[in-house]
């Protein structure tokens, strides 16, 4: 009974293939970060500035105050570094200038948790500025990006994104 059952099933397929053909089907891929994205440990030139996304780390509790991310979160440090290059102006990097959006495309602020060198608003005029933005993001997202979007006067539009993925080690807590 079941090979009779097996071959009519077949002989339906094959029918509806005749009938309905399918054309030529392409293979189902979970989606990957564009190539030309940079990744950590690359520097981007963006409206005069060098940004490098030197480090990420990941961590389920922080702070100087012992932030404990919620349900299926995760804290997610990047460790930046900002530099000019060239004569123009100097800008004032703050924690707004960086998000994280993630693959669904929702775009997550920064937040202060009290870990050392963290971001607040600094000048970046001659000398560089190394520094930690932290976010706290869905722990399963493995396509997530950095986004710096600076307030820039003289090009409001500029904006640098780098691949974060599965970066970073995860540490129960990050001081």
């Amino acid at each position: 009974m079941h090979r009779i059952a097996g071959r009519f099933a077949l002989i339906a397929i094959a029918l509806m293939l005749a009938v309905f053909p399918a054309g030529p089907v392409a293979p189902v891929r979970a989606a990957q970060p564009a190539a030309s994205i940079p990744r950590v440990g690359s520097t981007v030139l963006t409206a005069g500035f060098a940004v490098t996304l030197m480090a990420v780390a990941r961590a389920h509790e922080a702070g100087a105050a012992d932030y404990v991310a919620g349900t299926g979160h995760i804290f997610l440090f990047a460790t930046v570094r900002i530099m000019r290059q060239g004569s123009h102006d100097s800008y004032t990097a703050t924690p707004l200038d960086f998000e994280v959006e993630t693959s669904s495309g929702d775009a997550i602020d920064s937040e202060e948790f009290g870990v050392p060198n963290e971001l607040v608003s600094r000048p970046v005029g001659k000398n560089s500025v190394t520094t930690i933005v932290g976010f706290e993001v869905p722990a399963r997202d493995t396509h997530m990006q950095l986004l710096w979007l600076p307030s820039l006067p003289s090009n409001p539009d500029a904006q640098s994104t780098w691949f974060i993925g599965t970066a970073g080690k995860i540490v129960q807590y990050l001081p």
